[in-house]
C-alpha cells in the first residue's frame, strides 16, 4: 500500500466515525437520503461504473468533510464565545448565530479545497472506495434504526 492510499484511509475512518455522531442529530429524511446516496454509491462502484462511481463517491466523500468541517468550526467558535452576564447578573449563552455562519463560510471554503486536491492526486483504489461506501451505509443504516425505527 502507498502513502497516500493510508492517508485517505485514514481520512475516511475519521469521517465515517464522525458521520455517525453526526447523523444521530439529523431528522429521518436527511437520513434517508443519505442511506439512499451511499447505497447508490456502493453499487456503481460493485457494478463498475467508472465515470459514475468516481462522481458519486466524490460527492459522497465531499459531504462527509463538509458536514465534519462545519460540526468542528461551530464546536470550536461555541467553546470560543463564552457566556455573557446580562443586567441581572445571570449568565446566558448567547444564539449561535454567527457560529453557525462561520461552520457554513468553513465548511464552503474548505471542502472545495479538499476536494480539488482528492482530485489532483487521481487516487482510485477501487477496494478502499468500495469499503467505505459499505461502511457508510452501514453506520448509517445502524444510526437511522436507532434514532428513527425505535419510535415507529
Amino acid at each position: 500500500m502507498k502513502k497516500i492510499d493510508i492517508l485517505i484511509s485514514g481520512v475516511l475512518a475519521c469521517l465515517l466515525i464522525f458521520s455517525g455522531v453526526v447523523q444521530a442529530s439529523l431528522k429521518g429524511a436527511p437520513q434517508i437520503v443519505m442511506l439512499v446516496w451511499g447505497g447508490l454509491t456502493l453499487l456503481s462502484l460493485l457494478m463498475n461504473q467508472g465515470r459514475v462511481a468516481n462522481f458519486m463517491f466524490t460527492v459522497l466523500f465531499g459531504i462527509l468533510l463538509a458536514a465534519a468541517y462545519f460540526a468542528l468550526i461551530f464546536l470550536f467558535t461555541s467553546w470560543m464565545s463564552g457566556p455573557y452576564i446580562d443586567s441581572k447578573g445571570i449568565r446566558r449563552h448567547p444564539m449561535p448565530t454567527g457560529e453557525l455562519f462561520l461552520g457554513f463560510v468553513g465548511a464552503l471554503v474548505l471542502t472545495p479545497f479538499v476536494i480539488s486536491t482528492y482530485r489532483k492526486t487521481h487516487w482510485h483504489h477501487r477496494g478502499i472506495k468500495i469499503t467505505a461506501s459499505a461502511l457508510f451505509c452501514a453506520i448509517t443504516a445502524v444510526v437511522f434504526i436507532v434514532t428513527e425505527v425505535r419510535y415507529w
